[in-house]
């Protein structure tokens, strides 16, 4: 039987520990052909569908 719980929450824990890292993606600093800077930031992962503005579609 603690084996059982012990496997659950060990189950529990890693897949909460996990979801947040594919959250969010870092991107780094980068100059548009313009000369316009652009500062890093951080923006949501794309979720591969095409019916929101998260997965870059065209």
């Amino acid at each position: 039987m603690k084996k059982i719980v012990l496997a659950v929450m060990t189950t529990v824990v890693l897949a909460a520990t996990a979801l947040p890292a594919f959250a969010n993606v870092s991107v780094r600093g980068y100059t548009r052909k313009d000369g316009t800077y652009v500062a890093p930031h951080i923006r949501t992962s794309p979720n591969g569908t095409c019916a929101d503005n998260f997965s870059g579609c065209r």
